[in-house]
């Protein structure tokens, strides 16, 4: 039986389920090691340089500091992301036991030669609700 989705704009409470899936795209992609949203602050300051790229240990990055930079990022005055989730009714629900199954992240941009764009970022949906 094909899933009944629904589209909508992404709102600040599904920023957790946004970094499940943020998440699972990376592993997906075999780029786990590549998500690294941390807090800005403390633990980024503690960051230490690897061959050019700052990371963290994971135990120092706590789940809310990303949830906070997802927010932040994306819910304030002038966001730098947009974001649209699909969900699914109650009755659909994954062994996630969630209603978000995917989500199309993207931002506005311009091109000198060609003028305004619309960049999509990211496109994921839980591979149990692909078909």
């Amino acid at each position: 039986k094909m899933a009944s989705f629904s589209i909508r704009a992404a709102r600040p409470e599904d920023c957790p389920d946004l970094l499940r899936l943020i998440k699972e795209l990376a592993k997906y992609e075999d780029m786990e090691d590549q998500v690294v949203l941390t807090e800005k602050g403390t633990e980024a300051a503690r960051a230490q340089p690897v061959g050019g790229r700052v990371t963290a240990p994971v135990a120092q990055v706590r789940v809310y500091s990303a949830f906070s930079e997802l927010l932040e990022d994306g819910f304030g005055e002038h966001p730098f992301y947009h974001c649209l989730v699909a969900e699914v009714p109650k009755d659909q629900w994954s062994s996630e036991e969630t209603c978000v199954v995917g989500f199309a992240m993207y931002y506005f941009t311009y091109d000198p030669w060609i003028g305004k764009l619309l960049y999509l970022e990211d496109f994921y949906v839980m591979a149990e609700y692909r078909g």
